[in-house]
């Protein structure tokens, strides 16, 4: 009797730690393939610089990609947008 108990323990043990898995896996995700890239331009005395061109090269390909800071002065090359 007392090895039935401990044997439903453990299998409720297991059901229990594989159902959480199961939950858990999709935010347990391997990295992105993908990346995002952003930044500012600004002048020397701090003051943000808008429609200025930036261009963000590859290390890997050497591709490169022109991006035009915003009124801000920020750039975003958002995640998922391809190298040219």
């Amino acid at each position: 009797m007392k090895n039935l108990r401990i044997a439903s323990v453990v299998v409720v043990a297991l059901a229990l730690c594989f159902c959480c898995a199961g939950i858990l896996a999709p935010q347990m995700s391997a990295q992105s393939t993908y990346g995002s890239v952003s930044g500012s331009v600004a002048d020397s005395s701090g003051g943000s610089l808008a429609d200025v061109r930036v261009t963000l090269t590859s290390l890997d390909s050497g591709a490169k990609l022109p991006q035009t800071t915003g009124p801000d002065g920020l750039y975003l090359r958002r995640r998922g947008e391809s190298w040219l």
